[in-house]
């Protein structure tokens, strides 16, 4: 009997927790943790709003918004479920969605099928266009997926992740293709040894001063963090 009314109380705590943590209109979550699978967020802020996406398999991504962090509503799918590019198959997905505000545009980054491509709007609601590829300069080899965006002023950037040992950090154009610096950071993870295994999902900031890079050592744990006063190709 004592272990069937733990048993009831432990379900009903359960049920009143679930119901606590969705909104009485049913469109936010009071908790900043999403239903569903929502890996490799990012997250800008725009005005009076904090933007989140990321990866999404299933198929299209999906655009959060919110004005304090904790309730959150979607509010777009920034590439369409009808878009050619998946071929009509509901796995197919995209990597490491990064929206960015830029030049009085609204910009969203994201891999697939080993391509980065970027659709753009004048609004965050849409309607968004229809995703263009990006184009790797030839000193680069390969532009991979697991990407995010910068921005440094009047300047922004793509951090290039392709394979254990390529990071890479290349200034974007208005046009949102690559022009103009190349950061060559391989010595950061170089074969045999890869020391921080996979150095993966590179993101920057800015602060009193100094250029922040940070990436995951792995899809388990563990973070590190470079920084330097100037953007820069150079390990010392």
């Amino acid at each position: 009997m004592r272990t069937r009314a733990i048993l009831l109380i432990g379900c009903i705590f359960a049920l009143s927790n679930s119901g606590y943590c969705q909104s009485r209109s049913f469109r936010t979550f009071t908790n900043p943790v999403f239903p569903g699978d929502h890996p490799d967020c990012t997250l800008t802020k725009v005005g009076e709003y904090y933007y989140t996406t990321g990866s999404s398999f299933s198929t299209s991504p999906t655009i959060y918004r919110s004005t304090d962090l904790v309730h959150w509503e979607p509010i777009t799918h920034p590439v369409s479920n009808s878009w050619i590019g998946f071929k009509g198959s509901p796995t197919e997905g995209c990597w490491g969605g990064d929206m960015v505000h830029y030049e009085n545009k609204y910009w969203d980054f994201f891999g697939h099928n080993s391509t980065m491509f970027f659709v753009s709007a004048g609004n965050p609601e849409g309607p968004w266009s229809e995703p263009v590829a990006m184009e790797c300069p030839k000193s680069v080899p390969g532009l991979g997926m697991d990407n995010s965006i910068f921005i440094d002023g009047d300047k922004w950037y793509l951090l290039v992740k392709n394979g254990q040992s390529n990071n890479w950090i290349l200034q974007l154009g208005p046009d949102g293709q690559p022009a103009g610096e190349i950061y060559n950071l391989c010595w950061l993870n170089p074969a045999p040894n890869h020391q921080y295994s996979w150095a993966e999902g590179p993101v920057m900031w800015k602060h009193d001063g100094y250029y922040y890079y940070c990436f995951a050592i792995n899809v388990y744990a563990g973070q590190r963090i470079f920084r330097s006063r100037t953007p820069t190709s150079d390990s010392r």
